[in-house]
This record gives C-alpha cells, structure tokens and sequence, in this order.
C-alpha cells in the first residue's frame, strides 16, 4: 500500500493545529470561569458584565417577539413567559409583574417595526448601569445589578457573579 507523504504530512499538521486550538480554548474558558468566582472585579471584568447586561435587555426583546409570534400558541407562550423572571432578580417574596413587562416590550416591539428595539446604556451610582429602550413611549427601563449567587455545576455548588434586571420601569 502506497502512502500519499504531502497528504499524511498535512493531515498531521492540521491535527496538532486542531489540538493546540482546543488546548488555548480550553484555558481561555478557565480565565473567563475565574472572572465569575473571584471576589473582587477589574475594570474589565466590570466592562464584560455591563455587556451581559445589555444582553439581558436584548433577551427580554427576544423573548417577547418569540411570545408575539405563537399567540396562537398558548403553552409556547407560556413556556416564554416563564423564562423572562430567569432576567431579572426578584426577591424573595416579591413578584415580577411578567404579562404586563412582556405586554409593554410587545408594544414597543410594534411600535418600532420595521427597525429593531434598540438598548440603551447609562451609567448609574449605586448598581452596575441602568438600560432602556430607545424612543419615547411606550418605553421600558430597568437598572443592572450585579450579585453573587449559588450556581450549581453538576455535584457542585459555588457563589458566582451573575447579572440581573431589576426595578423595571413600565412607562406608557
């Protein structure tokens, strides 16, 4: 049997190259784990969690476009709403008003039709930043905090930085 060298040869060199990449993945995904389990925060790992934020804005949108499109649909629409309080941090006893939050972003959804809602971020003293959506009424705001709660990691369990929404604002 007759080997192709200049094929074997690349296919060993794409291999190691493969192996290496998932190598530096791999410590890269540990110095992100690090930034959610340290105690104290740099000013980089504040920038990252201030795009969580954001992000957790653009997820309730998401979640209301995805609730506007199965009305037809109840049980989806109420899987979607069951999902939006996983943004926002309520305490214990408190209840998050989620029809009517899921209610005025659908609003604000139509209202801005054809362009997408768009997120705005401010800093605030006291809280990670505060978000709103862009354009006047109907509008939603809510301020970001930052806090550190037990995850569970299979067996284990440990206290790490996570984000939230919280006192949203509903204005009509």
């Amino acid at each position: 049997m007759k080997t192709n060298k200049p094929f074997t040869l690349l296919a060993f060199l794409l291999f190691g190259s493969l192996i290496l990449k998932a190598q530096s993945s791999y410590e890269g995904y540990g110095k992100v784990e690090k930034r959610f389990v340290q105690s104290e925060l740099s000013a980089q790992d504040s920038a990252a969690f201030i795009e969580v934020g954001i992000q957790r804005g653009y997820s309730l949108i998401e979640y209301s476009k995805v609730h506007i499109a199965n009305t037809n649909n109840s049980s989806n629409q109420s899987y979607v709403a069951s999902r939006v309080p996983e943004l926002f941090y309520v305490a214990e006893g408190e209840t998050l008003p989620t029809d009517s939050i899921i209610t005025l972003v659908r609003a604000i959804i139509q209202k801005q039709l054809p362009k997408d809602v768009e997120i705005i971020f401010t800093k605030k003293a006291g809280v990670l930043g505060h978000i709103e959506t862009a354009g006047r009424k109907p509008k939603f705001e809510a301020d970001l905090i930052l806090i550190k709660k037990a995850k569970k990691f299979g067996n284990d369990k440990k206290d790490v930085w996570q984000v939230f929404l919280t006192r949203p604002v509903l204005v009509y």
